[in-house]
């Protein structure tokens, strides 16, 4: 009598947690993934449109070479 009831008390706390943590568990965790897709998904359009959206800086240089270390450039002073 007592190994039924432990085997139905048994059986009880399983059901209550595969059902009332187990799966809620898992959905939540289901959620959360699509969520992050989105999240992702939303960055990387609005990423690609921003980048469109502005101009593509000029790669080429206006100085063709820097002035040598040994010049000497004048400046006035500003009082």
């Amino acid at each position: 009598m007592l190994k039924w009831l432990f085997t139905i008390l048994f059986l009880y706390f399983l059901y209550r947690f595969v059902f009332h943590f187990l799966i809620p568990a898992f959905r939540v965790g289901q959620q959360v993934r699509k969520q992050m897709q989105q999240m992702r998904s939303q960055m990387e359009a609005r990423q690609q449109s921003y980048q469109a959206a502005t101009p593509q800086p000029n790669t080429q240089n206006t100085k063709s070479s820097p002035a040598p270390a040994g010049d000497y450039l004048a400046f006035e002073e500003v009082k």
